[in-house]
């Protein structure tokens, strides 16, 4: 018998809908039935094109036995975290707090009054190494809660109380400092850099892109080239890399290793139009033509595979084919001589080049396409004829799902890096997906002067966090640039003024990353710092001064100025995670300059 998710409209639910575990959707009902039977809530939070979600489903919530002490002892609740990312990133916060890092699944365990008393992320079904197993952990907990509850709400509650205060506590900068800043992220981001492989840090390796967009502004306000040539390095790497779908176009998550080869398979939306952008940006400085390419496959990807036929994006296409990571992906020698049907030269220059081998350059004798070099001219020709016939040849396999949830702030991303592919291009299809974007937006996820957060086959849910409005927002300045529609323009100060009055919170001098009607849990929800994308307030920065600048009122200067002003309270403890903060700044900087003149 299903559970209780298979009312719910989210891919990442209704995976687990025939779960023996009795999941809950996150909402009242669950909070009222945990006080009820005084047990601990059991906090499981992931996406649909999680792998390692994939994984501890399988392993655990599957399992008969962990299922049956569970349902007995906890109330276990399932968050889709691109649905609720304000409850994703409160309770990421505090597993890193604990752990020291986070990850998915996030595995919470609460109160019934949502405070957290102890998080991790995947764990195995069997104790492993330095791994406990998920059900030990399970009776480990249920034992304290019967024998000594009391302890358990009070360490919730001690960590309630730690964050909040630490919110309230953070000192706010002050103009001069921002240059101080600027100059240690710069630092710090040119000591971890891999002139080796490109990117920074090591593995797992992420594209990054808060810190490749910063470096890019540095070298466009002050013009040092070093800066310049770590960003194209990194683009140059990660384009010949396996994290790069050579035949079908996107970018896969990120890599597991520090060289760009093997990557997690998943494609989201939100990567695919910060790297169009980026991408794009890159090519203006450098005038590569590789990268007006990289950027222009990157769109038809979108485009072909994850375009709602209304208008709209797609959020994400899975890891996963029929249980195996990457099995879409993934050739063999013989597989791909066998679809080609020849032995022509070109054959064997493609293999050698994608440096596929007999005995597989990856697992179970199987090759990722990546390349060592750039090819040349003649050999590009090469590899884009064969290409186009392994990619027919793919499109006969079962293809990875796709989770159809339309993310409002992902599609304010999209729009804008279709609006850099048109302006680039000058193709007007471009053009048209984004104001066609934009419409079905305004259309479907704005009722009763409230932005909405997803629409998903026909159901509008969940109220908009910040980074919703200030994607958006962004967004229609764009559009209305190159579309002239002034009607954009009104929305988007529309949606701003919405923003600064549901989100500002005068006790903490910043916004909030909900506003109150979504606050379901007892701590204070700042914007999270950079991520795979900006920071929200970073992004409502850039959209108070790109208002400012498309209509001359001084009051989007002002809020510009106030968030400024105040600075983001404990950046500096941070200083790597706010890039783009940085970078808004920057751009805030050049616009008063601009205007002075």
């Amino acid at each position: 018998m299903p559970n209780r998710l298979y009312k719910e409209k989210s891919l990442y639910l209704l995976q687990h809908a025939n779960n023996p575990v009795n999941w809950y959707p996150w909402g009242q009902k669950a909070f009222r039935d945990a006080k009820k039977r005084n047990v601990p809530l059991f906090i499981s939070i992931g996406y649909a094109t999680c792998h390692w979600c994939h994984v501890m489903e399988r392993e655990s919530f599957e399992d008969q036995e962990v299922a049956s002490f569970l349902n007995e002892h906890f109330l276990p609740i399932k968050v889709d975290r691109e649905e609720l990312p304000y409850v994703d990133h409160v309770y990421m916060s505090v597993c890193q707090i604990i752990n020291g890092q986070g990850g998915w699944p996030l595995s919470v365990f609460a109160t019934p009054d949502k405070e957290p008393f102890f998080a991790g992320t995947y764990f195995p079904r069997y104790s492993r190494a330095n791994m406990p197993g998920f059900l030990d952990i399970l009776k480990t907990i249920a034992i304290q809660w019967e024998r000594c509850p009391q302890k358990l709400i009070t360490s919730g509650k001690r960590i309630v109380e730690a964050i909040n205060q630490a919110a309230v506590n953070k000192k706010a900068l002050r103009g001069a400092q921002f240059e101080d800043l600027i100059k240690h992220a710069k630092e710090g981001l040119m000591s971890i850099f891999d002139g080796q492989n490109g990117g920074f840090g090591n593995a797992p390796k992420f594209p990054s892109v808060p810190f490749l967009d910063f470096l890019l502004t540095l070298y466009e306000i002050y013009g040092e080239k070093g800066l310049l040539e770590m960003v194209a390095f990194t683009l140059k790497k990660m384009r010949l890399g396996g994290i790069f779908d050579h035949l079908g176009g996107g970018f896969h998550r990120y890599s597991v290793d520090e060289r760009w080869f093997a990557p997690h398979f998943e494609k989201m939306l939100y990567d695919q139009a910060l790297l169009i952008s980026t991408y794009l940006r890159a090519y203006g400085f450098t005038g590569y033509k590789s990268f007006r390419e990289t950027a222009i496959k990157c769109g038809e990807y979108c485009l072909s595979t994850l375009f709602h036929e209304k208008g709209g994006f797609y959020s994400a296409q899975d890891a996963d084919t029929d249980g195996v990571e990457g099995g879409y992906y993934l050739w063999s020698e013989d597989d791909i001589r066998e679809r080609l049907g020849d032995d022509s030269s070109d054959i064997e220059t493609f293999i050698s080049l994608f440096n596929v081998k007999s005995g597989g350059n990856f697992e179970h004798g199987k090759n990722i396409l990546f390349l060592k070099k750039v090819p040349s001219k003649e050999q590009s020709k090469i590899i884009s004829d064969i290409s186009k016939r392994l990619f027919d040849c793919r499109g006969k396999r079962n293809p990875p799902l796709i989770d159809k949830k339309i993310i409002t702030s992902w599609n304010g991303l999209m729009i804008t890096a279709l609006l850099n592919l048109f302006e680039v291009t000058r193709e007007r299809r471009y053009l048209l997906a984004a104001q066609k974007t934009g419409d079905f937006l305004i259309k479907n996820l704005f009722k009763n002067k409230v932005l909405f957060r997803r629409y998903c086959d026909g159901e509008v849910k969940f109220g908009g966090v910040l980074d919703d409005y200030s994607n958006l927002s962004l967004a229609l300045v764009m559009l209305k640039r190159y579309t002239g529609k002034r009607n954009y323009l009104k929305l988007s100060e529309q949606f701003l003024k919405i923003c600064h009055n549901r989100f500002y919170s005068k006790e903490l001098e910043t916004y909030l990353y909900a506003d109150g009607s979504n606050l379901d849990i007892p701590i204070k929800l700042e914007p999270p710092g950079d991520s795979a994308i900006p920071s929200p307030l970073s992004t409502l920065l850039m959209s108070y001064i790109a208002l400012y600048k498309e209509t001359g009122k001084s009051h989007w200067l002002d809020l510009s100025e106030d968030i400024l002003i105040k600075g983001r309270k404990g950046i500096e403890d941070s200083l790597l995670g706010y890039c783009s903060f940085l970078e808004a700044y920057l751009l805030f900087e050049r616009a008063m300059k601009d205007d002075h003149k």
